[in-house]
Parts: structure tokens; sequence; C-alpha cells
């Protein structure tokens, strides 16, 4: 993120820290990232783990309430921390009431989403469409078992005959095949140019 740098600079860092600036930016760079990743593993997994595909719908209102209420919230508190709010008080100091309720009402929308997160999954366990083995038309190997994943994963050990992110090309029938010939399995990978040196 941009204010990454002006913390590394002693001069605005001696200014800064201490203040809700240092709290808005660690949220934004430490928690959003795993939240949000947090959130996409658990839309790109949940139809592997339980076989029902959540709700798109609500999948893309939960997104877009977390990402809006996010940026608000530590948008509102960047702005109180360079104005100098300080990290720890008990009371809001008038200067910085008015960033704070824009924060806490951008925090309103964080919680909504999270709820919406929940109704889906509750949705989707009760009515939900049951999810194909291959959800995404991924290519690797957890994505050609049944769904949901049986307690054995193969009853024969998997050969690989393509490459895993060859998408350009159509879906082999079965991208699997069983490890009676493993020697004629292997497949010459083409190198990747690493430019000049």
């Amino acid at each position: 993120m941009a204010e990454s740098g002006s913390r590394s600079q002693c001069c605005t860092d001696e200014i800064l820290h201490g203040g809700m600036f240092v709290v808005a930016h660690f949220h934004f760079v430490l928690p959003g990232s795993m939240v949000l990743g947090f959130f996409a593993g658990l839309y790109y997994w949940f139809p592997k783990m339980l076989g029902r595909r959540l709700d798109s719908t609500l999948g893309q209102l939960h997104f877009w309430l977390f990402e809006i209420g996010f940026l608000g919230t530590f948008t509102a508190l960047l702005y109180a921390g360079l104005q100098g709010e300080p990290r720890w008080s008990a009371n809001i100091a008038p200067p910085f009431a008015t960033a704070n309720t824009i924060a806490s009402l951008f925090a309103i929308l964080i919680a909504a989403s999270v709820f919406t997160f929940i109704y889906n999954v509750i949705y989707t366990l009760v009515r939900g469409e049951r999810a194909v083995a291959n959800e995404w038309g991924a290519k690797t190997l957890e994505w050609t078992v049944p769904t949901p994943v049986p307690l054995e994963n193969f009853e024969e050990l998997p050969v690989v005959t393509s490459l895993p992110y060859n998408y350009g090309s159509p879906l082999p029938e079965l991208p699997v095949t069983p490890a009676a010939d493993i020697a004629g399995a292997v497949i010459e990978a083409p190198i990747q140019p690493q430019g000049e040196v």
C-alpha cells in the first residue's frame, strides 16, 4: 500500500507513530488481506468440501458489502490519524468525532457482509444447488475425485497426463489415468524463456 513508505521514513514515522494512522494502516495490510483470502478460500473450497454451491448473488453482495465497508472504515481512520488522533484513547476528542462516526457507519456494512455470508452458508446447506465434482473447471488432482470427497481419494495411484495450468486447451475426458504404465506417462514440459542475461 502507498502508506507503507510513510512508515519507513524516520520523519513521518515520528509524527504518525502512536496515532490512529498506524491502526488503520495495520488493518489495511494484515487483517484486510487475511480476511479477504479466508473468504476467497471458503468460496473456492466450499463445493468440494460440502458438495453444494454457494449462491452467487449472495456471494457478490457479501463481497461488495465487505469491500465498501472495509475501505470506508479504514480510510476514515487513516484520515483521523493524519489529523492527529491518538491510538490509545478512552474518549474520542471532538476534532476526530466525524471521522470516527463515518468509520463506525462503514463498519456496519462489514457486519452486514458477515451476516450475508452466514445466511448464504445456511441457505446453501438447506436448499443449495448440488455442486459438480469439478466446480471451477480446474485441472489439478483434487478436483478429479467425487464431491463430496470420499474417505480414500484414489483407489489407484493417479498419473498426471497434462500440465496443471494448461487452461488454453480443452479438458481431457480423463485427466487422470491409473498408474499401470508410469514410464509412458512422463511428459516433456516446454522450457519457459527466462529472458536475456
